[in-house]
């Protein structure tokens, strides 16, 4: 057995001289950690701006999106389904009070199986050619006198009133359509 001169000998380094002795790859791998976080949060939020609206309204993908919203502190949209929602029984006529306005009077009713927002509605007044000579735009507030929170319950009626100002031309077609509610 050959020992070494005391000289050439020398103890390993502690793992705390280890540690000092290297800073730069310590700083290094925390900057790749918090470059990492920060992507993933820059993932989180286009994911939370571009997909929860669209993709919430799909069934399949629902129960997903809801989890999402769970971890990325978001709220998934009501469902709504602008194609399930009708309108029965249209009727126009004069205003009784006022002959300078037209009433328009009719049913909404929600098909679809679950409860939806209640819409914004379209009026378009147009003339004999089909060019348009009236529009309005009527908010939940404009034609209901108290909007319930909730929105409109599965199979639900809504008696509507829709008051508005004669065209300056005469009008011979009415489109009235439900709009989805405002962002």
């Amino acid at each position: 057995m050959r020992l070494l001169p005391r000289s050439g000998f020398e103890r390993p380094p502690t793992q705390a001289e280890r540690l000092l002795a290297d800073p730069p790859k310590r700083f290094q791998q925390a900057g790749f950690i918090l470059l990492a976080l920060l992507l993933l949060l820059a993932l989180a939020l286009q994911i939370r701006a571009d997909w929860v609206e669209p993709y919430a309204q799909k069934p399949a993908l629902r129960p997903w999106i809801t989890g999402f919203c769970k971890v990325a502190f978001c709220t998934p949209p009501a469902l709504q389904a602008l194609d399930e929602l009708r309108l029965m029984q249209v009727r126009i006529g004069p205003h009784p009070q006022h002959p300078q306005v037209i009433r328009v009077e009719t049913q909404l009713v929600n098909n679809a199986p679950f409860i939806q927002p209640h819409p914004r509605l379209q009026v378009i007044l147009s003339d004999r050619f089909g060019r348009v000579v009236g529009r309005r735009l009527y908010r939940p507030a404009d034609y209901l006198p108290a909007a319930p929170a909730g929105g409109i319950a599965a199979g639900q009626i809504l008696d509507l009133t829709l008051d508005l100002m004669q065209p300056d031309l005469p009008a011979f077609g009415l489109a009235l359509a439900p709009i989805a509610p405002a962002p």
